[in-house]
């Protein structure tokens, strides 16, 4: 069979599949879909908003470019010299010179090198690394030095003598200022100071400085006890009264009793010899009253007279307790 008679058979079959594809397709075209979507009317602010959008970009990425080129000086080579050794007087004006910030970030005790002789220097030379570097760059350096410092510890909740022993190890002298604390803080460290102010762990300074630390001190809470009633009682009776209590300050006047030392106020019953069981206290200081406590190491004076007029309600409550205080023979007194 031929081809001509082939195609003849299957062109109406052809034919008629075009046409329903044209119809199909026309249909499309003229839905309202279609029509609405492809409106020119719609797409045109579209178009014109992702137009400006691309130029923006476009415009944005070339002028960050530029400008960043020119901040980061992109293409700019600046060789690194090689300053150890040199004064950093010197090294500064050539540092600046190049159009470099120089920064001096320690110093270092060095017994044989001049003062301020340039030791370390960062970034290294070119001639080593090299790396250029960009103008406006910082050049770090360490410098000697004839001082030479150390690093201040932490005392903090140290013991003093802990304190003590690490500070003069390392050069430092010290002044330990006492303050009152909570028993259970006494003894520590609690406050370092250098120059008045505060100074903490690893501030660095010079050796033989005097760091101030603060040490606690407990309180010594003295113990109180009742304070008799000495009024009517003779000078005898009160002295060994008080020995009895453990008052050791005491200062005892009787100005009208017989003397055998020309001082006054007197607290030796020996000073009284024939009057010491003769005269009778007559006021105290401090004052009595009732629930009155003073402590051991308070200071109180007995003033008594043998002349004295003594309330006899008073002096009979006393009588009975007399005897037991009048210990020492008379011929001693």
């Amino acid at each position: 069979m031929s081809k001509g008679s082939v195609y003849s058979k299957i062109k109406p079959y052809l034919s008629s599949l075009s046409d329903k594809f044209s119809s199909f397709f026309k249909k499309i075209r003229n839905s309202r879909f279609v029509k609405t979507v492809f409106v020119w009317k719609i797409w045109r602010p579209i178009l014109i908003n992702v137009g400006l959008a691309i130029i923006l970009y476009v415009g944005l990425f070339f002028m960050l470019k530029h400008h960043l080129t020119k901040i980061t000086n992109h293409g700019e080579k600046i060789k690194l010299p090689n300053f150890v050794g040199k004064k950093m007087n010197l090294v500064k004006k050539d540092v600046v010179a190049l159009g470099l910030r120089p920064q001096i970030t320690d110093s270092i005790y060095d017994s044989i090198k001049p003062n301020g002789t340039v030791l370390v220097q960062f970034p290294l030379p070119t001639a080593k690394t090299s790396v250029s570097v960009k103008s406006g760059r910082v050049i770090s350096f360490r410098v000697s030095t004839k001082n030479k410092f150390v690093e201040v510890p932490n005392l903090i909740n140290k013991t003093a003598r802990y304190a003590l022993r690490l500070l003069t190890s390392r050069g430092l002298t010290y002044q330990i200022i006492k303050k009152p604390v909570s028993q259970n803080l006494a003894g520590f460290i609690f406050k370092q100071e250098f120059n008045g102010k505060k100074v903490i762990e690893g501030t660095k300074v010079r050796v033989g400085a005097k760091i101030i630390l603060y040490k606690g001190e407990a309180v010594l809470v003295q113990k109180e006890i009742p304070f008799p009633d000495f009024y009517g009682k003779t000078i005898n009776q009160v002295k060994a009264e008080l020995n009895m209590l453990g008052i050791k300050d005491y200062i005892i006047g009787c100005s009208d009793c017989e003397e055998t030392k020309p001082n006054y106020p007197r607290n030796n019953i020996n000073d009284f010899p024939k009057s010491g069981y003769k005269a009778r206290v007559f006021s105290t200081k401090p004052s009595y009253y009732e629930g009155l406590t003073i402590p051991k190491t308070r200071q109180v004076q007995i003033n008594a007279k043998i002349d004295v007029i003594i309330n006899d309600q008073h002096l009979n409550n006393q009588d009975e307790n007399i005897d037991q205080f009048e210990t020492l023979p008379n011929d001693s007194l």
